[in-house]
């Protein structure tokens, strides 16, 4: 039988390895006994075409970066005590309940099929930039690319006030709560409140008696925005789900390319 760790050992630098339909059928046979094709089936579009039979995914070994933004909110739901029990966006492959959606989102169209007792949160919304109205509300703002741009801005205005050390809010994460805490000044909390006029700005956090961290993790807190996680083997897709649903896992994973997916049922005998 091939060994997972004889694969891994050929090419430990890439989040995503190639392997052959035996080793696919060998891995899925030993790690994913419990999938129902019918019910549980994620979708994942990859900005590459790919001449592999299937990819094996190790998401929680790389570093993944918010897309197309900077990465404030992905640091801020990573780093709260209230997602805990959640996969990190951090070190998860994003996917989609709907294959219509991933295949959108790149040139190839996966099935993802994750390994026995995966952690998989679930949005209720097609994608998580739409999912935060709740949350977010006070703030006068309904999407995380809003939000990134607000702490950005907010920033970017104590320091040409010279009320801070940097010039710009970092993207690392000590660095980026350190930055935060500055907002906590009494000098800086007067400025967002009374001198930094506009039209959308933190001034709702100047009255709430948190600091600006504790605000910002109880906004996107994911009880509050009605996420939901589930394990693998109790999460099914079901009608509602089919117009698509943002689903992440950290969960080492296979990847089976949409031209090979009959082919792949067939021998696995899924």
């Amino acid at each position: 039988m091939i060994k997972l760790k004889d694969i891994l050992m050929e090419d430990r630098m890439s989040r995503s390895l190639p392997i052959t339909k035996e080793q696919a059928i060998s891995i899925v046979h030993k790690n994913c006994r419990y999938y129902t094709r019918k019910s549980q089936s994620i979708y994942r579009g990859l900005g590459m075409q790919t001449d592999a039979f299937a990819l094996l995914v190790q998401p929680s070994k790389y570093e993944r970066e918010s897309a197309n933004t900077a990465n404030y909110y992905t640091l801020l739901i990573d780093n709260s005590p209230k997602w805990i029990n959640y996969p990190k966006r951090s070190k998860s492959i994003v996917c989609s309940t709907s294959y219509d959606t991933a295949r959108g989102y790149g040139m190839t169209t996966c099935y993802v099929i994750p390994f026995r007792s995966a952690n998989i949160g679930i949005c209720s919304e097609s994608d998580i930039w739409e999912f935060f109205h709740d949350g977010l509300d006070e703030l006068k703002i309904d999407t995380l690319d809003s939000l990134n741009a607000l702490l950005l801005s907010s920033y970017g205005a104590l320091s040409d006030a010279k009320l801070v050390k940097n010039k710009r809010l970092s993207e690392m994460p000590e660095k980026f709560f350190a930055q935060l805490k500055e907002f906590d000044k009494p000098k800086c909390k007067e400025f967002i409140s009374q001198k930094y006029s506009r039209q959308v700005s933190l001034s709702a956090w100047t009255h709430s008696g948190k600091t600006l961290t504790d605000y910002l993790f109880e906004a996107l807190d994911p009880i509050t925005n009605l996420f939901t996680r589930r394990k693998i083997e109790n999460f099914k897709v079901t009608s509602a789900d089919k117009s698509g649903r943002e689903v992440w896992t950290d969960s080492d994973s296979l990847l089976i390319p949409e031209n090979n997916i009959t082919a792949f049922w067939k021998a696995a005998k899924l």
